[in-house]
C-alpha cells in the first residue's frame, strides 16, 4: 500500500464493524456512546441553567423589590408637602396673632397674606385642590 503524499492528511477509513463483532454488539456500541453524548448534553445543561439562575438572581439583588402597596398621593393629608404648608399657613397665622397684640402694628390684612402664601405652597407642589378660600 502506498504512503499518502506528504502535507496532505489521510483519509479516514469509514468505521464499520470490528472484527469478529455482532450486529448486537454493534448497537451495544452505538448505545453505549449515545448514553456518554446524553450524559455530557444534560451535564452541560444543568450547568447552563445554573450559571443563568445564579445572573438571574444576582440581577433580582441588585434592584430593590417592588411594593404591591401604591404609592401615597404627595397631596394627601400628612404628606410632606401638605405638612409643609401647614406648617407654614400656622407659623405665618402665630406671627400675625403676635403682631395684633402689640398696640400700634398693622395687621390688617395679615391673616389674608398667610392665606395666599399657603395657597401659592399648594400651588407650587402640584396640590391646587388643596387651596382655601381667602375671603
Amino acid at each position: 500500500m502506498m504512503a499518502p503524499p506528504r502535507g496532505r492528511p489521510a483519509a479516514r477509513r469509514a468505521r464499520g464493524p470490528h472484527k469478529g463483532e455482532t450486529f448486537k454488539d454493534q448497537i451495544d456500541r452505538v448505545a453505549r456512546h449515545m448514553t456518554r453524548f446524553g450524559v455530557l448534553l444534560l451535564v452541560v445543561l444543568l450547568l447552563g441553567c445554573g450559571a443563568f439562575a445564579q445572573t438571574a438572581h444576582a440581577q433580582d439583588a441588585s434592584q430593590p423589590a417592588q411594593s404591591l402597596v401604591p404609592t401615597p398621593s404627595a397631596c394627601s393629608a400628612g404628606s410632606q408637602s401638605v405638612r409643609v404648608c401647614t406648617n407654614g399657613l400656622q407659623s405665618c397665622n402665630d406671627v400675625c396673632a403676635a403682631r395684633a397684640l402689640s398696640a400700634n402694628a398693622d395687621v390688617a390684612g395679615c391673616s389674608t397674606s398667610c392665606c395666599n402664601r399657603y395657597n401659592v405652597c399648594v400651588q407650587m407642589r402640584n396640590c391646587a385642590a388643596l387651596k382655601i378660600d381667602c375671603n
